[in-house]
């Protein structure tokens, strides 16, 4: 297909974008944004420019070429003629950046890739924390050695197994590990009490109300956690598979479950003081959580969503007859030019975003999941809450009888220039 040659009934007739993990880069001066696929199905990333930017707002798939070209001209002033268009999509398609034939037979061979493996491999390891086993122990306790020291004393009723449900971030280790260490270094003395762990993580390229299932053990470079195949098929049964395994190869590079892991194998080893063999480790339910941007804009209510309440349900079951653990991988806001606010934070900023943290923290504190989403959901998710999904089903699941302590808090750059802010937090839930 060459330019000007683009059919009616050709996929990039009516191009719709795929979710993008987009950036602002400068290269020699420009402004540009890179385009980077959060599947990594490539690790080419495409430059484009900001005009060309205004393009990419209207692929939804509802327009053709024309509509396309006099949409821009109306709406920006750009005059886009139609050989430049049909250039910039083919290029667009050619990095799979669009939905279409192309993309998801490239999608296809990666699922295929990624089921025959015998686990899931450590994506981040060599990258965000050390792949070699021996170093990657050393980090952590270095981690944990620099995090304020965890006093027993100022838990009440301190017993083996009352710990039920974690708040972990997944920001990279080198701006997080302060509060990793610290709530990780709270659970550690009861994690050999568990018999299952269920694991809720952001899909930060997942659908709206979606939860994905996969039946691929995951690796950290200390070994492999096993996947509870039981539960895991009672889940794939209650969801249907084409709904469970939908957006399955997002586990492939979705970082939140994985970072949790890697503290959560190395807690239960430095709880023991020794290597754990594999048959010794309790089994994983890895779950991945889509968006809840149609919940946040009230047009479907999370507490009647079907794949929630499913889901909800066979967990809440099993946990009747397994000691199980529940933990939420997710960090909170996201706020400043890098996630499209239209200035950097100031002091006075960072102190308001504390106190808006501090409100949503309360109701995780008390383990009430309908609050904290209906605190986010009155202001419209301005935080851009990226745990909101996990955390939300995590305290649903936990009911509640529960209590929570935070740990830590944490305001991290985003930028190079600090004005950029993600916000992060641990905490532990205890039965009441």
């Amino acid at each position: 297909m060459t330019a000007g040659h683009l059919m009616a009934d050709d996929p990039l007739h009516h191009p719709k974008l795929r979710p993008l993990d987009i950036r602002r880069v400068d290269q020699g001066g420009q402004q540009l944004l890179s385009l980077n696929d959060p599947l990594r199905l490539t690790d080419q990333a495409m430059l484009i420019t900001h005009r060309q930017a205004s393009v990419l707002a209207l692929c939804d798939g509802t327009r053709d070429l024309q509509a396309l070209i006099t949409d821009l001209g109306a709406r920006y002033g750009l005059h886009v003629l139609l050989p430049e268009m049909e250039v910039l999509l083919q290029e667009l398609d050619e990095n799979l950046l669009l939905e279409g034939p192309r993309f998801q037979a490239a999608c296809q061979r990666a699922l295929v890739s990624y089921r025959q493996a015998p686990y899931r491999r450590p994506t981040l390891a060599g990258a965000v924390y050390p792949a070699d086993p021996a170093d990657l122990r050393r980090t952590l306790d270095q981690f944990c050695a620099q995090a304020p020291p965890y006093d027993m004393s100022t838990v009440s009723a301190s017993r083996p197994g009352e710990i039920v449900g974690i708040l972990t971030p997944h920001i990279d280790y080198a701006r997080g590990h302060q509060v990793y260490a610290g709530v990780w270094q709270q659970t550690t003395p009861s994690l050999s009490d568990y018999d299952l762990i269920v694991v809720l993580g952001t899909d930060h390229a997942g659908g709206p109300g979606k939860v994905t299932l996969t039946r691929q053990h995951y690796a950290t470079p200390w070994g492999t956690l096993p996947t509870d195949m039981e539960v895991v098929e009672a889940l794939i049964r209650g969801q249907g598979a084409g709904a469970a395994l939908e957006e399955e190869l997002h586990h492939a590079r979705e970082h939140s479950i994985e970072l949790a892991l890697v503290w959560l194998h190395y807690a239960m080893q430095r709880g023991t003081g020794l290597p754990i063999p594999e048959n010794k480790l309790p089994p994983v339910v890895p779950i991945l959580c889509g968006h809840m941007g149609a919940f946040i804009r009230n047009e479907a209510s999370p507490e009647t969503h079907r794949s929630f309440g499913i889901m909800l349900e066979t967990l809440r079951f099993t946990m009747e007859r397994r000691r199980t653990l529940v933990i939420a991988s997710g960090d909170l806001a996201h706020v400043g030019p890098a996630f499209g606010d239209a200035t950097p934070l100031g002091a006075q900023d960072r102190t308001r975003l504390k106190a808006e943290d501090a409100t949503s923290l309360d109701a995780i504190r008390h383990g009430d999941a309908p609050a904290f989403f209906q605190g986010l959901q009155s202001e419209g998710d301005q935080r851009r809450v990226c745990g909101l999904t996990p955390i939300y089903l995590a305290m649903q699941l936990l009911g509640s009888n529960v209590s929570g302590t935070v740990t830590d808090y944490a305001q991290c750059p985003a930028d190079i220039d600090g004005g950029s802010l993600v916000s992060i937090a641990g905490a532990v839930w205890r039965r009441n």
